[in-house]
This record gives structure tokens, sequence and C-alpha cells, in this order.
């Protein structure tokens, strides 16, 4: 029941996932959530966490959602960064991003799942440490 996130979140046009730790690439439950949901979403997190993403396998919503926030070494600026795309993406017709985006929706699920049941890969997601796995 902790993986699942509430009824308004799930009727929501964009999530905004807030990771804990800002200075390791991990990615935890935040940001799963959506994933497993299908639901569009963004992250705030430690720098760079799309190559992360990207690096496990997941595929980003560029095109919807402008990540240039996610380069900026210190976290106030990510956030300024964030706040502006979001106010953004306010003057769109967010109802469409779920159409839009839906293949890469199912894909990135259907990622996770794969992902979880691989130790090494789930471990590497959580600790950002190659090292750590092996």
């Amino acid at each position: 029941e902790e993986w699942y996130l509430p009824e308004a979140a799930l009727n929501s046009h964009v999530h905004i996932a807030i990771e804990t730790r800002i200075n390791v690439n991990s990615v935890t439950e935040k940001t799963y959530k959506p994933i497993i949901a299908k639901l569009p979403f963004l992250v705030l997190g430690p720098q760079n966490m799309t190559k992360t993403l990207t690096d496990l396998g997941f595929k980003l919503y560029d095109e919807v959602f402008d990540y240039s926030f996610d380069r900026y070494a210190y976290v106030d600026d990510r956030i300024k960064v964030l706040v502006e795309e979001l106010k953004r993406l306010s003057t769109t017709n967010l109802s469409e991003i779920h159409d839009i985006l839906k293949p890469k929706l199912e894909y990135n699920r259907k990622v996770f799942l794969e992902m979880s049941e691989d130790k090494s890969e789930w471990l590497y997601a959580l600790t950002g440490d190659r090292e750590y796995v092996s």
C-alpha cells in the first residue's frame, strides 16, 4: 500500500516527485510511484537526475517537459527553473499530455517492472553506486 499514490495524485496531469537526497543520484519510491501509475512527472532531486533515469532505461517526456532545470548544480537554482517550467505548463492544455505521452508512460512502467525483478539494477537505482551492488 505504501507504493500507492493518493487519488488526487492519480487524477492529476503532472506529478512532481521530490527526492529526499539531493547529493546522490539514486531513485526512490518518490520517483517510482508515478512511473508505476503511468503518470507524467518531473523530478526535483540531485543534479542530472534525468541522466540517471535515462541510464536506467527510462524515456524522458521531452516532447512536453523542459528538463533544463535539472542541469543546475545548486538546488535553489533547480527549484527556480522548475517553478518557471511549471508556470509554463500551467498555460498549456494539460489534459492532452497523457495522450501524447501514453506510449512512453507504458514503456517506462514496463522498464520499472523488469528492473524490479533484477536485484543488481534495483540496488543500483536505489544507491546510485554500481560498486555497492557488485
